[in-house]
């Protein structure tokens, strides 16, 4: 869908006329914000991403994308909503563990995450993460600590099937061989959790199993009913550079107390902003994302480190330029 700009607008803008057109005419002016409930083959369609017009826009930075008009909230259904809400009023977790599964694939057949690896440092040293990663990130480790985290954070690959929802798997370890590397369906669900937000920066998360009854099997789901009351998850494959970029962005603005979907927004357009090149902006790269479930903020707290020594460096300067305007006003013999 994303391979040009010809493609992509025309589907995009397909899917506008088709799925969304003929509602927005009962829309007043004043409604900016949307609940989607995605159901059966509509859980496929990307809202955020859809587009209102295609002539004569040759660009995907001016393409009129929905996000631009409307704020997105998504929900699995009112029942899934309701039951969570349940689960949460019996089971708060006030709890600040923040932890992130980034494993090594150096000794397996997946290819590296070069980006993901990196930002498993920054997770650390800017927003205070838990970082299980290499060998750390193992399924037994999550099996014993992902119960206590307020956020999880996996990043890595995994399988996701359109057809048979309870083959959605991520790799974890350093895999070698076996099913007990993997951390799949059944195993999801039987690790009880109480986290606020789960972040899946793994491909295709948002692949499932449709079905005519309206209910909708995807991993996003898995880690809902296992207790998360939110989760990331993403439409397509991933670009591990600007997955990274987004997902840093995501956790400082909820570092400032925003909603998730007002963060991802945010993190966005910020990503948008610092693109060069209108490739760089094919929202392959920056679109595939979306946040499912509870959209009230999370705690969590981003460090100032950095800035304090950005800010003692602008200090220095004033002296600095002092001392070298006064070296060359002496005379050489006072020149030590």
């Amino acid at each position: 869908v994303c391979k040009d700009i010809t493609s992509f607008k025309n589907l995009n803008y397909l899917a506008y006329k088709v799925f969304f057109k003929p509602v927005q005419q009962l829309f007043s002016k004043k409604i900016d914000h949307l609940l989607i409930l995605p159901s059966t083959f509509s859980s496929y369609i990307n809202f955020e991403m859809m587009v209102s017009d295609t002539l004569g826009i040759r660009s995907f930075a001016n393409l009129p994308y929905l996000s631009n008009q409307y704020h997105f909230n998504f929900e699995f259904s009112w029942q899934v909503a309701d039951l969570r809400k349940q689960i949460s009023n019996s089971r708060q977790n006030t709890s600040n563990n923040i932890q992130a599964y980034v494993p090594d694939y150096s000794n397996t057949d997946f290819y590296q995450l070069p980006f993901f690896s990196q930002s498993a440092g920054i997770l650390k040293t800017k927003f205070g993460f838990t970082v299980f990663s290499n060998k750390k990130s193992s399924l037994s480790v999550y099996e014993a600590n992902a119960g206590k985290a307020n956020i999880l954070h996996l990043a890595g690959h995994c399988f996701s099937d359109d057809r048979f929802a309870e083959d959605l798997e991520i790799a974890m370890d350093s895999l070698k061989s076996g099913d007990k590397y993997y951390l799949n369906a059944d195993k999801i669900i039987h690790t009880p959790l109480s986290a606020d937000l789960t972040v899946l920066s793994l491909c295709e998360t948002g692949l499932g199993e449709s079905f005519v009854s309206s209910s909708y099997l995807n991993m996003a789901y898995w880690f809902t009913y296992a207790g998360s009351k939110s989760c990331l998850y993403s439409y397509w494959k991933l670009d591990d550079r600007s997955t990274a970029y987004i997902l840093e962005q995501f956790y400082h603005y909820l570092a400032k107390g925003m909603k998730k979907s007002e963060a991802l927004r945010e993190s966005k357009k910020d990503y948008l902003a610092q693109a060069k090149t209108d490739e760089e902006k094919n929202p392959i790269y920056w679109g595939g994302l979306t946040v499912i479930g509870d959209d009230s903020p999370v705690s969590i707290t981003e460090s100032k480190k950095g800035s304090y020594w950005y800010f003692a460096l602008l200090l220095t300067i004033p002296v600095i330029v002092y001392l070298v305007k006064r070296k060359k006003r002496l005379p050489e013999s006072f020149i030590c």
